[in-house]
């Protein structure tokens, strides 16, 4: 029926029902289950479908099939958190946020930073914490004002409106801004979260060593484009550390970063220690073995003397041939050689059937080649015969997977994680004490004074400091008929 009548009174009805459903928190909260839901599903989909290996896409449509494949492609689940509808949940969550802290940032503030008065005795029967005693005394708030000062309390006084005397005392009122606070902070977080996702990219960049880098591929809007950074990233090594056990521990890129306008500088990139420049982060993801290139060879030319000395070469390195006027360079190499129509090629990406191609030449002349297959060694393949070449051992070279990612708005998470810290301690660690004093005259130099006092939390905690004022204010040889009204009393 509320609804019918929000339409009934047209768009400003509208307005004002989207307006109440978005300042309530219990929305807030189901935006946020939905966001967590969400979030839980997309990291559930990269575990199954992970994008950080190569042809991805291939792997990940044969996995799922044809129908769940165009299920998680239409709604983008291969990279959730820049999906449309995570965008459009995260900016409902922003309005959400948005209106929450201005509808509440008024009662707040006032209760902070302003005090209040009551300048009527029956205000403070309405208060569990409270008493009321006669003081015969020239200032009878001196005993109050004094008390709560050693109690940190900022104490105003004022006069009241029939001639008698208001005292009004807070202490932390600071705190009551610790939920519009956490508020911020959240919306904050979300801002720059959203920010990262609207402007921000996320790809992977595969690089062997002696590869540059300068502009990288990224997606938009199902489009592979390219991007050139503000600097160059060259890698000069890249290492796998094991454990006792041989195990992976580590896995190690060591890399020359050259600014836009700025010198050089090596470091290394490794699990948990990224690269950051210029806002950009490169964080060590993943890595495979070359299937077409290896990083060095131990080489043994055979002749008629026996075999010579090995001699550790690398790929497109010339060496000589003992005993002749000859320079051998390995030219191709093959993790997995099929043999096919006559032709080589790789059978697949592994290292089951290794395979190199010698090139022979007499100074710039290529008179031949070789064909050595480490499974096959002492056998020769190819048009040059007049020595047997044989790998001993080569040096597997990895390719190294780093996630790019750059997000503009990251000092703005961090502004919102230290808001929002703060508004959560100020909410649940620091509590709001208030206390009023009103002293109405009763003849000359003596007052009746009444005294009230609330906090927002640990009431019990409160009631028995309250005892503890009124107890010390009774010893007063001045102060009489005392009553006192306490917290569950």
């Amino acid at each position: 029926m509320s609804v019918q009548a929000s339409s009934a009174r047209g768009p400003f009805g509208a307005v004002a029902f989207a307006w109440d459903r978005l300042s309530n928190m219990r929305f807030a909260l189901w935006i946020l289950l939905a966001l967590a839901l969400g979030s839980i599903l997309g990291i559930y989909v990269g575990e199954e479908f992970p994008t950080n290996v190569a042809n991805w896409e291939l792997k990940a449509a044969e996995k799922a099939g044809p129908a769940l494949y165009s299920v998680l492609d239409f709604f983008q689940m291969f990279d959730p958190f820049r999906s449309w509808w995570y965008r459009s949940i995260v900016g409902l969550l922003s309005l959400s946020l948005t209106a929450c802290a201005i509808k509440r940032f008024k009662g707040s503030y006032r209760r902070a930073l302003f005090f209040t008065w009551f300048g009527r005795s029956r205000y403070y029967d309405r208060y569990d914490d409270r008493l009321n005693f006669m003081v015969r005394s020239d200032d009878p708030l001196a005993a109050v004002r004094r008390t709560l000062k050693r109690s940190l309390f900022s104490v105003r006084t004022k006069p009241a409106p029939d001639g008698g005397l208001m005292l009004s005392g807070n202490r932390f009122g600071i705190s009551r801004l610790g939920p519009f606070m956490s508020h911020i902070g959240l919306l904050f977080l979300v801002i720059g979260g959203l920010g990262g996702v609207l402007f921000g990219l996320k790809t992977m960049l595969w690089m062997a060593p002696g590869d540059t880098a300068r502009v990288i591929e990224v997606q938009k809007r199902g489009e592979w484009v390219d991007h050139q950074m503000p600097f160059e990233v060259r890698l000069d090594d890249f290492r796998l550390d094991l454990n006792e056990r041989g195990q992976v521990s580590q896995y190690v890129a060591s890399i020359q970063v050259t600014p836009d306008g700025g010198e050089p500088y090596e470091t290394d990139v490794m699990v948990n220690h990224p690269l950051r420049q210029s806002g950009y982060s490169f964080y060590q993801a993943s890595y495979q073995t070359a299937f077409d290139e290896v990083k060095w060879m131990d080489v043994v030319v055979e002749g008629p003397d026996g075999p010579a000395d090995p001699v550790r070469t690398a790929m497109g390195e010339r060496f000589p041939i003992p005993g002749t006027d000859l320079e051998a360079v390995a030219e191709r190499f093959w993790g997995h050689a099929v043999i096919a129509d006559g032709d080589i090629r790789h059978g697949s990406r592994s290292h089951s059937n290794p395979a190199f191609r010698f090139g022979i030449y007499r100074g710039e002349e290529r008179i031949g080649d070789q064909l050595v297959f480490l499974a096959h060694r002492g056998s020769l393949f190819g048009s040059w015969r007049e020595r047997t070449l044989a790998v001993r051992d080569y040096g597997e070279l990895f390719y190294t997977g780093f996630e790019v990612s750059r997000s503009p708005l990251t000092t703005l998470i961090w502004i919102g994680l230290l808001v929002s810290s703060i508004g959560l301690m100020l909410s649940f660690m620091v509590d709001h004490r208030q206390a009023w004093a009103l002293a109405e005259p009763v003849e000359e130099g003596v007052w009746r004074v009444h005294v009230a006092a609330v906090t927002n939390k640990a009431p019990t905690l409160y009631a028995a400091d309250f005892r503890r004022w009124a107890d010390a204010w009774k010893e007063n040889p001045d102060v009489s008929q005392m009553k006192v009204h306490l917290y569950r009393s």
